[in-house]
Formats: structure tokens, sequence, C-alpha cells
């Protein structure tokens, strides 16, 4: 990925896990067509209220909605 090659890195072990963590949220999204900034907003206003974070789990059909 080019970010990798361009950013020089992080400073820290927290900073590495950070930068892995959004990477892998950032592609989760683009396979899954869902706008990044958009549930990156609904994580932090999640958070803020007190709530779980929006899964990026895909959602299996219920069989018995058939």
């Amino acid at each position: 990925m080019i970010y990798r090659k361009l950013s020089g890195g992080t400073d820290s072990e927290a900073g590495s896990r950070f930068v892995e963590q959004m990477l892998t949220v950032v592609a989760t999204c683009r396979q899954q067509n869902v706008d990044v900034l958009d549930y990156l907003t609904r994580c932090h206003q999640a958070d803020l209220d007190g709530r779980p974070i929006p899964s990026l789990l895909p959602v299996a059909p219920d069989p018995q909605a058939a």
C-alpha cells in the first residue's frame, strides 16, 4: 500500500496498532461499499453516547424472514 511506503512509519507500538486498525477499517468499508467517514463518525458518536460501536461484520440473512 502506498501509505505504508510514504508515511515513514510510527514512533510507538500503540501508533503502529492504530494505523493497522484504521487501514483494516478503511479496507473493510471499501469492500462493503460503506462510506468510511460516515462509519467513523457513527463510531465516535456511539462512543460518546456510551453505546457499542457499529459492527462491520456482514449481516447474515434471516432464514425465517423468507
